[in-house]
């Protein structure tokens, strides 16, 4: 159960690109908040892989991001 009743929020990449004067947010620093129950957007491939049909680097860099958010429990 999330830490509070309301509704839960779900960043993509635009929710990605906000900063403190310290640093950018990353997808695992949204996946450890109990409130944020999945990340998505555009980050994940770059579109050019897709235009050239890199399907490859498209399933390695999928991977990745499963594995990040398995990493904090999501």
């Amino acid at each position: 159960m999330p830490a509070h009743p309301g509704p839960q929020l779900e960043p993509s990449a635009e929710e990605a690109a906000i900063h403190d004067d310290a640093r950018l947010f990353t997808s695992a620093d949204y996946l450890s908040l109990a409130c944020i129950p999945a990340v998505g957007g555009s980050w994940m491939v770059p579109v050019d892989a897709i235009r050239e049909g890199a399907f490859a680097t498209i399933t390695r860099l999928c991977a990745e991001a499963v594995a990040a958010a398995a990493a904090v429990g999501k």
